[in-house]
Protein backbone atom coordinates (compact mmCIF):
# COMPACT_ATOMS: atom_id res chain seq x y z
CA UNK A 1 0.00 0.00 0.00
CA UNK A 2 1.19 3.36 -0.37
CA UNK A 3 -0.16 6.31 1.29
CA UNK A 4 0.66 10.17 0.13
CA UNK A 5 0.13 13.25 1.81
CA UNK A 6 1.22 16.54 0.39
CA UNK A 7 1.33 19.48 3.57
CA UNK A 8 2.09 23.37 3.35
CA UNK A 9 4.31 25.08 5.31
CA UNK A 10 5.79 22.17 7.59
CA UNK A 11 9.60 22.60 6.36
CA UNK A 12 11.35 19.05 5.41
CA UNK A 13 14.09 18.77 8.38
CA UNK A 14 10.70 18.92 10.63
CA UNK A 15 8.68 16.51 9.33
CA UNK A 16 12.61 14.60 9.24
CA UNK A 17 11.97 14.83 12.87
CA UNK A 18 8.62 13.09 13.15
CA UNK A 19 9.69 10.41 10.85
CA UNK A 20 12.65 9.60 13.39
CA UNK A 21 10.78 9.73 16.88
CA UNK A 22 8.97 6.70 15.08
CA UNK A 23 10.40 3.06 16.54
CA UNK A 24 12.79 1.98 14.34
CA UNK A 25 13.39 4.47 11.99
CA UNK A 26 16.20 4.72 10.49
CA UNK A 27 17.63 7.73 7.95
CA UNK A 28 18.18 6.19 4.14
CA UNK A 29 19.98 7.80 1.21
CA UNK A 30 16.35 7.78 -0.30
CA UNK A 31 14.34 8.82 2.58
CA UNK A 32 13.28 6.32 6.10
CA UNK A 33 12.57 3.32 6.69
CA UNK A 34 11.48 0.95 9.55
CA UNK A 35 10.32 -2.47 10.44
CA UNK A 36 8.11 -2.84 7.06
CA UNK A 37 7.83 0.63 5.98
CA UNK A 38 9.68 3.53 3.87
CA UNK A 39 8.95 6.95 3.77
CA UNK A 40 10.43 9.56 1.03
CA UNK A 41 9.76 13.63 1.31
CA UNK A 42 9.59 15.44 -1.65
CA UNK A 43 9.91 19.25 -1.59
CA UNK A 44 7.37 20.48 -4.12
CA UNK A 45 7.50 24.31 -5.33
CA UNK A 46 6.32 26.90 -3.00
CA UNK A 47 2.73 28.20 -3.34
CA UNK A 48 1.47 31.74 -3.09
CA UNK A 49 -1.23 32.60 -1.44
CA UNK A 50 -1.77 36.20 -1.86
CA UNK A 51 1.06 38.50 -0.13
CA UNK A 52 2.04 35.03 1.65
CA UNK A 53 4.26 31.89 0.65
CA UNK A 54 3.92 28.69 1.81
CA UNK A 55 6.68 26.08 1.63
CA UNK A 56 5.27 22.24 0.28
CA UNK A 57 6.31 18.81 0.86
CA UNK A 58 4.98 15.50 -0.54
CA UNK A 59 5.47 12.81 2.06
CA UNK A 60 5.14 9.54 1.00
CA UNK A 61 4.86 6.17 2.99
CA UNK A 62 4.70 2.44 2.07
CA UNK A 63 4.31 -0.96 3.24
CA UNK A 64 1.98 -3.51 4.05
CA UNK A 65 -1.53 -2.14 4.67
CA UNK A 66 -2.20 -3.29 8.19
CA UNK A 67 1.71 -1.55 8.54
CA UNK A 68 0.54 1.60 6.50
CA UNK A 69 -2.36 2.38 8.71
CA UNK A 70 -0.54 2.07 12.10
CA UNK A 71 2.59 4.46 10.91
CA UNK A 72 -0.02 6.80 9.91
CA UNK A 73 -2.21 6.48 12.94
CA UNK A 74 1.34 7.08 15.05
CA UNK A 75 3.09 10.31 12.52
CA UNK A 76 -0.31 11.64 11.00
CA UNK A 77 -1.06 13.63 14.16
CA UNK A 78 1.76 15.40 13.78
CA UNK A 79 1.44 16.97 10.74
CA UNK A 80 -2.33 18.22 11.05
CA UNK A 81 -1.97 21.39 13.62
CA UNK A 82 -3.93 24.45 13.83
CA UNK A 83 -3.04 26.72 10.80
CA UNK A 84 -1.51 24.27 8.68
Amino acid sequence: MELVHEFRDISPWVAEGYILSLPGSVRESKGFSGPGWHISIEELPDVDVGSLRFRQIRLTLSGAHDVVEQIWEQLGPNFYRGGA
